[in-house]
């Protein structure tokens, strides 16, 4: 088999290229950073991104976002996951994050779409693979203090027998043929 070029190239970003994904239609590519930020491109003009979206939570906080590790595209966003285990939908027009959809324990390290009309995603994040509704609201994006953090930890050991059960929103049809 005989090598081929790249067709194109980008300048130098500068920054860990960790993930990517097509958004509106394939006119835009996202591309997730180390740095925590979201680069986006247009289709065909890959000299240099047009636009950054950071999380604006950290910003204002002054501290370092975590990485993007994953994004999967939805019809209108992008659902981004982070190192810290978060997993937002990035929205265009305004270029800005939404509610959280999900937390896990552990950095997310992959997301994928779950074919069904539910529009439910699955996430994999240490050694568990989770699955999250779409539809839901979403969560308020809060930190939470080390006791309450602690407190949750505990009661997650003490849980009975690490069975999930189905939110009662959903109808479970995603596993009706099991």
């Amino acid at each position: 088999m005989r090598k081929q070029a790249a067709i194109a190239t980008s300048e130098d970003q500068e920054d860990e290229l960790l993930c990517s994904s097509f958004a509106d239609d394939s006119r835009r590519i996202c591309i997730g950073t180390q740095s925590g930020i979201v680069t986006l491109w247009r289709s065909g003009e890959w000299e240099d991104h047009v636009d950054r979206i950071a999380p604006a939570e950290k910003l204002r906080k002054g501290d370092e976002a975590p990485s993007v590790d994953c994004m999967v595209a939805l019809e209108n966003e992008v659902l981004v996951g982070t190192a810290d285990g978060k997993i937002r939908p990035l929205r265009f027009r305004p270029n800005q994050y939404g509610k959280l959809v999900g937390q896990c324990e552990d950095g997310v390290t992959a997301l994928a779409v779950v074919p069904n009309e539910e529009r439910w995603i699955v996430s994999a994040a240490g050694t568990k693979v989770q699955f999250w509704n779409t539809n839901d609201e979403g969560q308020e994006d809060d930190e939470e203090s080390s006791d309450e953090e602690e407190k949750r930890k505990k009661k997650r050991k003490k849980g009975k027998g690490g069975k999930v059960k189905p939110s009662e929103n959903s109808s479970g049809a995603f596993f009706a043929d099991l």
